[in-house]
């Protein structure tokens, strides 16, 4: 009996999220058809394919292979779509644009408006998504430019990256929060008070338990977890949570006053911000005029940081 590659991609959707109702919503499928689509397909492979637990659904060893290839299904859809959508005229007058969520929310508006305020017959397109998404996005042509922590990603494979920011890590809290003004050390004050993080195994979580790590904090108390880190922020202005978070992508929020730095002295793991995009593209006006207005913005934005700081 064949398998439905639809199932497979839904596969890796669930695999990648780590939930099933997180991954029925960026399918667009209702997630009750997700679970009989998964439980045909487990009928069909004649074993399970994830194994569901206490911290969400994880793939079972054939059920990892099947998702890989659910992942080269999606790209290879998505690639074809995108070859489809660019026959006739090109539109030579759109910017497209792709960035993490809180680089998105936070920080592009403002390079974003000036931008669009100079080029007035330029159109705009941004969209969001993880570090590896953004990756994939440009690859496929599907954006003109990301903006995200892509680590150490060569220039190759005709990719183009360049450094934006130097960014890093910095534990954040609301406005009022009672440890503002304490004077216990860190590891101590870091170990006791109540944390919101990003989902186990994803890149920024691993990122957030290494820097601890760094800082002799062997352990803290989760109360919640999210894959978003917008989600994050919401929590932490609401609550007597606190978060570790990129500085970059908060500043506006730190400046407004709305989250403040516990530790606002310490850097914490460098982890550098970059403009990916693809080598030939780097060569358009368009593109080099709005990088040139990321890097003003970028120049401006650690300026105040460093005014705060101070």
């Amino acid at each position: 009996m064949s398998i439905d590659p639809r199932h497979l991609i839904q596969l890796a959707a669930i695999a990648e999220t780590g939930s099933f109702a997180e991954a029925a919503e960026r399918l667009d499928l209702a997630q009750s058809a997700l679970s009989r689509n998964i439980k045909t397909l487990e009928e069909r492979v004649g074993a399970p394919v994830l194994k569901r637990g206490r911290r969400g659904a994880v793939t079972t060893e054939i059920g990892a292979a099947l998702a890989q290839y659910g992942t080269v299904i999606r790209s290879a859809n998505t690639q074809a779509n995108s070859v489809v959508s660019s026959v006739g005229s090109p539109r030579a007058n759109q910017l497209r644009i792709a960035a993490t969520q809180l680089i998105a929310g936070n920080f592009l508006i403002d390079p974003l408006t000036s931008f669009m305020n100079q080029r007035a017959e330029v159109s705009c397109v941004v969209q969001t998504g993880t570090v590896g998404e953004l990756i994939e996005i440009v690859t496929l042509g599907e954006a003109d430019l990301a903006v995200g922590q892509f680590g150490t990603l060569a220039n190759a494979g005709g990719l183009h990256l360049e450094p934006l920011i130097k960014d890093y890590l910095t534990v954040v809290a609301r406005g009022d929060h009672p440890l503002r003004e304490t004077s216990q050390p860190a590891g101590e004050m870091l170990s006791r008070v109540h944390w919101v993080v990003p989902r186990a195994h994803t890149r920024l979580r691993w990122e957030i338990e290494n820097a601890l790590k760094y800082m002799g904090v062997s352990s803290i108390d989760i109360t919640y977890e999210t894959p978003s880190t917008a989600v994050m922020m919401e929590i932490v202005r609401k609550s007597d949570c606190v978060a570790m978070v990129p500085r970059f992508a908060v500043s506006p929020m730190i400046e407004d006053g709305a989250i403040v730095e516990l530790l606002p002295n310490q850097t914490i793991l460098h982890r550098p911000i970059g403009i990916l995009c693809q080598s030939t593209k780097r060569k358009s006006a368009i593109i080099n005029s709005f990088c040139q207005d990321l890097h003003r913005f970028a120049r401006r934005a650690m300026a105040n940081a460093a005014k705060g700081r101070s």
